[in-house]
């Protein structure tokens, strides 16, 4: 018990077995949420009587919300000790005398069926916060434990993530809010000791929605899924009380709500090995699935955080101030002792939040920062903007070749991943481990087999404090998260363990006869999403521009089709076309993810059909720049960036003399001086006669802020959707000022053009339900501009050709590649 005081009165708490009651020091009770929070029944009877009225209205009702009908109904006294003086909402204890079977079974009850108890009704009712957003996964109480889902009040799936306090439910997305809210409210459920009745169970514990899904598979296998991780109070009332098995059947899929008579205490390992005991025995069923121990145990290893850590003072002073969602991914950051995954979607300040988290941490200075190597300068210019009252220029090392020493002053080090195979640059100059440590783009670790990796895991596993930044996690498929989690959570299992739960297994053929094991894809993916964000406790927090910035502009991606009329174009696309054929007839598997000439020969195809439409992609360049914007034009291949800033100067030296100006442009790539590229990106911020940037869709996706665009043109597309993203979030990020952004993606027709889109569109779907517990598409439209005629459909004949993750190390070295 703890006493407070509330507005001059005293406020008494009491919590036992999960649930909490407020009552005033008299023992009157108090509500605890809504417009009356803080006040006791007897002054709300007294002064709303229409709050009242509706109250008494409500035919279903539990939680505190029963409490106070039966209050009004005159069936309860306003006492703390009469907490569930409603015989359906029997006391919460393991050791109480259940009541009359009439009230829990309504096929004993001669009058209308009454709702069986629901969690809601033992839910934790925690008071709201004060002034500071908690980051805890459960969110704040709002009463009654919420059997309905109202879309207007949730503000996304992370709770505490945004400065209102109105989110009753974390989960927005996903099947769970689905299947409890679209429902009739007539539907008819059945037990195995209770016939059909009206009655709609809603597990949930502050104020969130809970449960298990069986799914239904071929020959009658039956897969185990928890839709959200149970907390401790929910699982204590989910022990103590005896209610059998609800089953819904629909559209293939049977939905069980698990409240099983098990002993006090059960683990939860024992307590899914007895439900899925009793699954087993409903008639039909052969095999289950469970829940793997793997994943329970890394839970269990790796608590829910509830303590609020108050954010360092130095916060304050940062300039512009941190925006509320960042502020709260700083207290993520710190709740989970600086060791996490700030996964937001790119544009959203992650940089900020990073070097925002490490002043908490300032006695454990000096900071590494390991980072791509073009994004060093960046990071150093930023370092120096935001952290300008607590870290002086020369106290900011880039290293910038393996010849140079870490500096005993320095508070930043600043490394590129290249060179963190210098074993001198794991460590302090005077050979202790670096505490805190930043890893940028930490999609970059993937590759277990890659140097890179193999020198950066053991020094984020050495450090107190290891923030890991990346807006795209998984760039392709659901093993890339693997070493992600295996750097943040103890007890992680083996790479094997985790590829089998979550990737699917494909055995392809390399020549010669020999075959090799791959992972590709992605399966259990609700799963792998509850385990890796905030919900679960674990290590990522993760927020969508659409929910946090609602005032960046729309981003309209557009699917423009190119038809090849130039004769010699023609003639290149028609080797193209007819190595396509070739390819075709080799093995599928082969052409994926073989090695040597194979692959070698899809790009070299894909090489030349950047050739075969330089021209229309020409053409519509000069069509875009007829309006006054500025534009970013991405491309892979060397040979297409210096077509292309060719292509474009002459375009802007006919549109500038025509204007009486002078048009210019800047080109990135892999060829950039690292020191030179925040010159240009300075230059084609500022200067208005600026008009175009050509990148390197690879060197130029991560990094840089060109808001004083609002046009992205894909001359070129890669078949790694998450860099596709990465290059468009350079325009569409805080700082965006137009009122729209167009993404135009060229797509020359019957080309691997068709192909890699096709692909594009299939790994979105699997990479967004992974990191943003939601299937999402790569959502384009038809452009009603044609360039040449249209002369056949589009072919995905050879979409399997870009299923490989990406060219292998030699192909990325030829002569023929963008560096």
């Amino acid at each position: 018990m703890q006493r407070s005081s509330t507005g001059g009165s005293s406020i008494i708490r009491t919590q036992s077995m999960g649930t909490t009651t407020t009552a005033a020091a008299d023992g009157s009770m108090r509500i605890t949420f809504g417009k009356h929070n803080g006040k006791t029944f007897e002054e709300v009877k007294g002064s709303d009587n229409g709050y009242c009225q509706w109250v008494l209205g409500q035919e279903q009702c539990n939680g505190q919300l029963a409490l106070f009908k039966a209050f009004l109904q005159g069936g309860a006294s306003n006492d703390t000790n009469n907490r569930f003086a409603s015989q359906s909402i029997p006391p919460h204890s393991s050791s109480y005398q259940p009541p009359r079977p009439s009230a829990w079974h309504p096929q004993n009850n001669n009058s209308r069926p009454q709702p069986l108890p629901t969690f809601g009704d033992y839910a934790y009712s925690a008071p709201p916060p004060a002034t500071r957003t908690s980051l805890s996964s459960q969110p704040p109480s709002v009463g009654c434990g919420l059997p309905t889902y109202d879309p207007n009040k949730v503000t996304k799936p992370f709770a505490g993530s945004m400065a209102s306090y109105q989110t009753p439910q974390p989960i927005s997305r996903g099947p769970l809010p689905a299947f409890f809210n679209q429902q009739d409210q007539s539907a008819t459920y059945r037990t195995k000791s209770a016939p059909a009745g009206s009655y709609k169970p809603t597990p949930a514990s502050n104020g969130k929605l809970y449960n298990f899904r069986i799914e239904v598979g071929s020959n009658n296998t039956l897969k185990l899924v928890n839709d959200d991780w149970l907390p401790n109070d929910l699982w204590r009332a989910l022990i103590s009380f005896e209610t059998p098995i609800l089953m819904r059947s629909a559209r293939g899929v049977k939905e069980f709500i698990i409240n099983e008579t098990l002993m006090p205490n059960a683990s939860r390992e024992k307590i899914i090995d007895k439900v899925i005991a009793d699954v087993r025995k409903i008639p039909g069923v052969a095999v289950v699935e469970p829940i793997p121990k793997f994943v329970l145990s890394v839970l269990s290893s790796n608590p829910i955080p509830t303590e609020v850590i108050p954010l360092p003072d130095a916060i304050d002073v940062i300039r512009p101030p941190l925006k509320p969602y960042q502020r709260a991914g700083v207290e993520f950051a710190l709740q989970r002792k600086g060791r996490c995954l700030i996964g937001d979607e790119m544009g959203l300040g992650k940089t900020l939040q990073a070097l925002a988290a490490t002043l908490a941490y300032r006695t454990e200075w000096p900071v590494l920062v390991i980072c791509p190597p073009s994004l060093k300068f960046v990071w150093k210019d930023q370092i120096l903007e935001w952290l300008k009252n607590e870290v002086r220029g020369d106290e900011v090392q880039v290293v910038m070749t393996g010849k140079d020493n870490v500096l005993n002053d320095a508070k930043f080090v600043i490394v590129g991943y290249p060179l963190m195979n210098n074993a001198k640059f794991q460590t302090r100059p005077n050979g202790s481990n670096f505490q805190v440590v930043i890893c940028d783009e930490c999609h970059a670790i993937k590759d277990s087999k890659a140097k890179r990796t193999k020198a950066v895991i053991p020094v984020i596993q050495r450090a107190n404090r290891a923030i890991l930044i990346s807006g795209t996690p998984a760039l392709n498929r659901a093993a890339e998260l693997y070493n992600i989690l295996y750097c943040l959570l103890k007890d992680f299992p083996s790479e094997h363990k985790f590829h089998e739960r979550y990737c699917i297994k494909e055995q392809q053929h390399i020549g010669k006869g020999r075959t090799v094991n791959k992972w590709i894809g992605a399966k259990n993916k609700e799963e792998l999403y509850n385990l890796l964000t905030s919900r679960a406790g674990t290590i990522m927090i993760r927020r969508l521009k659409k929910d946090v910035l609602k005032e960046l502009p729309e981003k309209n991606r557009i699917k423009v089709p190119l038809d090849i009329t130039d004769h010699k174009a023609q003639k290149v696309l028609a080797e193209v076309q007819e190595a396509q054929k070739t390819m075709r007839e080799l093995s599928r598997d082969s052409i994926m993810n073989g090695s040597g000439q194979r692959t070698e020969g899809f790009l070299e195809v894909w090489r030349k059909t950047g050739e075969a439409k330089i021209g229309a992609v020409k053409d519509y360049l000069d069509y875009l720049l007829d309006n006054d914007c500025k534009m970013l034009v991405f491309a892979h291949h060397r040979s297409m960036l210096d077509k292309l800033e060719e292509k474009v100067e002459g375009i802007l030296h006919v549109k500038g003399s025509s204007a009486g100006k002078k048009y210019g442009m800047i080109r990135i790539d892999g060829q950039t001086p690292q020191a030179k590229r925040p010159e240009l990106v300075k230059k084609f911020q500022e200067d208005d006669d600026i008009r175009v940037a050509v990148l390197s869709i690879t060197a130029c996706s991560e990094g840089l802020t060109l808001t004083a665009a609002s046009v992205v043109v894909f001359a070129e597309l890669y078949w790694v959707p998450g860099t596709i993203e990465q290059a468009e979030a350079r325009v569409h990020r805080i700082g965006q000022t137009k009122n729209c952004v167009d993404i135009h993606y060229l797509i020359a027709r019957g080309s691997p053009d068709e192909a890699v889109y096709a692909c594009l569109k299939r790994k979105k779907e699997d990479t967004s339900a992974i990191l943003n517990g939601e299937v999402e598409t790569l959502k384009t439209q038809e452009s009603p501009i044609r360039f040449g005629k249209r002369t056949r459909q589009p072919d995905e004949d050879l979409c399997d050709l870009t299923d490989q993750p990406e060219p292998p190390p030699a192909a990325k070295r030829s002569a023929t590649m963008e560096g």
